[in-house]
């Protein structure tokens, strides 16, 4: 979406400035909103809290709330990618791994997102050096099936 926001803001500016058109203002404002908007989690590391937060123009926004109910952090791998069709409907598509840093609650059925990296042997050793400072348990990710879920797996 950032670089949809910087897209639009270059477009809205050639507009104006090549073609006279001040109507194209109206596309820059919300273009210069997109660009600069951000999302992630804050982690205080000294006080044991985090914040989800959304970020507009560098000014964070978010709860802070303690990390007491994740008492477990692991590394979990996943994909991350595009897909793209042309008009003759043919795919261009991309994937490459990355690995995510998680607090996880007791049971590991919901979780955190802290960071994300593109090799596993640096997102392992921030990890342990994280969950070290926080006093957390670093775990492989095993999520526990509750009984409902194991009894739909029988049918």
């Amino acid at each position: 979406m950032r670089y949809f926001g910087f897209g639009l803001m270059i477009l809205a500016s050639l507009s104006v400035l090549a073609l006279q058109n001040w109507f194209a203002l109206l596309a820059f404002i919300p273009s210069v909103w997109l660009a600069f908007r951000k999302s992630g989690t804050q982690l205080n590391t000294d006080e044991g809290i985090y914040r989800e937060y959304t970020s507009s123009f560098g000014i964070k926004r978010g709860k802070w709330m303690t990390i007491e109910n994740y008492p477990d952090m692991a590394l979990i791998r996943g994909r991350e990618g595009f897909k793209a069709y042309s008009r003759g409907m043919i795919e261009l598509s991309d994937s490459e791994l990355v690995y995510d840093i998680y607090l996880l609650t007791k049971d590991h059925r919901s979780k955190l997102i802290l960071k994300r990296f593109k090799d596993k042997e640096s997102a392992q050793l921030e990890g342990r050096i994280l969950a070290e400072k926080l006093g957390l348990d670093w775990r492989e990710y095993s999520p526990k099936v509750s009984a409902r879920t194991r009894s739909r797996r029988r049918r």
